[in-house]
């Protein structure tokens, strides 16, 4: 208790900016009645009732916002207020990151607090953001990505290297499952990414990149062709299992290496 008080009196700045942010963000989230609201909702409701995306529905975008909003139903129920606590998770997220982001300057903490104050209204575009479409979803996995991407450089011990790229794939999977177009920029970005900053293992570090986005797509897309018959807890288990046995390859590898 006695670290937190002292942690918020030496950041009171970005604390105070951190809060307007979700104060914010979440008067947007209860205030935002549109055309096509509850979209999402719907197809996760029709999934469940033995409904496919791409067979009975015609979706044209990616699966992975309906398997969420499937999964939150099953774990939470109907309810209007339960429709918005997967929201809020994201808003959190989306703010955490831009903070995290802003960490690692060595600027001082009313600095950081202006950048972040400034950062996060026009990254959403002031009012018409919405926090409950993939467009925060995918913003989210690009913030991370940036993250990691900016810890690179620190890291002299290979396997941490070697563990952040795989991480990076994930991340890049799980945006080409949201927003395919989004997905490809932030593959060739980060690869790019790596290969430059990554300077002691740049090649083994960029096939583990490319390796752990290829496993999420390629099991995802097998998982597509079925989604109608697959409950998300399914498919959230079986790629857990998957990407498990590809985490005990590469660090088998990393071993047999060094």
């Amino acid at each position: 208790m006695q670290r937190t008080v002292i942690y918020i009196r030496s950041h009171k700045y970005q604390v105070a900016v951190i809060a307007f942010c979700l104060f914010f963000g979440v008067a947007l989230i209860f205030n935002a009645t549109q055309a096509g609201d509850n979209t999402w909702y719907w197809y996760a409701e029709l999934l469940r009732n033995g409904k496919t995306l791409y067979g009975s529905l015609k979706v044209p975008f990616q699966p992975l916002m309906v398997l969420q909003t499937e999964f939150f139903l099953l774990l939470l129920g109907k309810s209007w207020l339960a429709s918005k606590v997967p929201t809020m998770i994201y808003l959190v997220l989306y703010v955490l990151g831009m903070y995290f982001i802003i960490s690692n300057p060595k600027w001082r903490d009313w600095e950081k607090g202006v950048v972040l104050l400034g950062g996060f209204p026009l990254s959403i575009g002031f009012e018409d953001f919405r926090f409950d479409d993939y467009h925060v979803l995918g913003s989210v996995f690009i913030l991370f990505s940036l993250l990691l991407l900016f810890q690179l450089p620190s890291q002299i011990d290979s396997r941490s290297l070697y563990f952040r790229s795989s991480l990076l794939g994930v991340l890049v999977g799980l945006l080409i499952t949201t927003g395919i177009s989004y997905g490809i920029l932030l593959f060739g970005a980060t690869f790019f990414g790596i290969f430059i900053l990554a300077k002691n293992s740049r090649y083994r570090s960029s096939a583990i990149f490319c390796r752990f986005s290829y496993n999420y797509c390629s099991y995802g897309g097998s998982c597509n062709r079925q989604l109608g018959r697959c409950l998300v807890i399914e498919y959230n288990f079986s790629f857990l299992e998957h990407q498990g046995r590809a985490i005990r390859t590469f660090t088998k590898f990393i071993q047999n290496v060094y």
